[in-house]
């Protein structure tokens, strides 16, 4: 028994924005995708899911991951230095797991909230 499937095509443009940011196609590259309206339904969906889940806020972050030195630096903005005295310090609370060195990112919030509300 053969089923009645719709076909989709997709055109895939090549392009590049220019100084000002505005998108000018310089090569028109077609591809034909035979898919039926469920699939193309699946792959939208899966490709938005991948979407949001790299572009999460931080609030949505589990507080007990571990984070190393260089996730927290680049979290911060702050440079490696000052993370060492902030550790130093104890402003910043640390795991150690063999030699590395780890933060719970709910232990660097908290730390930052801290600072905040003494400075205000």
């Amino acid at each position: 028994m053969r089923t009645n499937r719709k076909l989709h095509h997709c055109t895939i443009f090549n392009s590049q924005p220019d100084s000002s940011g505005k998108i000018w196609c310089n090569m028109q590259q077609q591809i034909q995708i035979t898919l039926s309206a469920h699939e193309l339904r699946d792959l939208i969906r899966e490709s938005v899911r991948e979407e949001l889940q790299a572009h999460k806020p931080p609030s949505d972050h589990d507080p007990e991951e571990l984070l190393t030195i260089e996730q927290v630096v680049k979290m911060l903005h702050i440079s490696k230095p000052t993370l060492h005295t902030w550790k130093k310090q104890g402003i910043l609370p640390f795991e150690r797991m063999g030699r590395r060195v780890y933060f719970k990112r709910g232990a660097v919030m908290a730390a930052m909230k801290s600072i905040n509300l003494k400075n205000s």
